[in-house]
């Protein structure tokens, strides 16, 4: 039922209507292995989203942003560990974000944020205040590739957030401590 609610609504978002002032943005839940993210992997498909590649240059046309958070780690490019596969700098994954913000998606843009707790703090601070910044506006400017700027409708974003739902105290409180 919850996949289906969640179609809809993202499927009554892609209408054309230029009444839709605010973006369509939601928040995932769960325990571990409840299945948010097969939920989201599930909707990319079943709309036939074009996936933004981390590892192509053809985004020109992506209509999705897809990124766990454990993906992410606090620290330089020139490092050795970032070598790792799949392993990008807080500062390439907001790159990546903007790159995909800087796209030519047609009707709406979809960004899901996987997993958002496993992230390292600053990396949740940052992309918060990315995602804010979007929020609080109707417009949004992007950088083209040929340096040129672009205006976009915030309203032609989906964001999409997961997080592992705990009633360990402890595990909240060292939670609210990474801030």
């Amino acid at each position: 039922k919850l996949k289906i609610k969640i179609i809809n609504t993202i499927l009554s978002q892609l209408a054309d209507d230029d009444a839709k002032k605010v973006p369509s943005s939601f928040m995932l839940y769960g325990d571990t292995g409840s299945g948010k993210t097969s939920a989201i992997l599930t909707l990319i498909k079943t709309l036939g989203l074009k996936e933004y590649s981390f590892y192509g240059s053809d985004n020109k046309k992506a209509q999705s942003f897809f990124l766990s958070m454990s993906q992410i780690y606090e620290g330089s490019s020139t490092n050795p560990s970032s070598n790792m596969k799949g392993m990008f700098t807080t500062e390439e994954a907001l790159a990546h974000l903007e790159a995909f913000l800087a796209s030519e998606y047609e009707e709406r843009g979809f960004i899901w944020l996987d997993d958002f707790h496993l992230a390292p703090p600053k990396t949740r601070a940052m992309f918060l205040n990315k995602i804010r910044s979007l929020l609080e506006n109707k417009t949004f400017t992007v950088t083209l590739p040929s340096r040129s700027t672009r205006e976009r409708p915030t309203r032609n974003l989906t964001i999409g957030v997961t997080l592992n739902l705990t009633d360990n105290q402890s595990r909240i409180e060292k939670f609210m401590k990474r801030k």
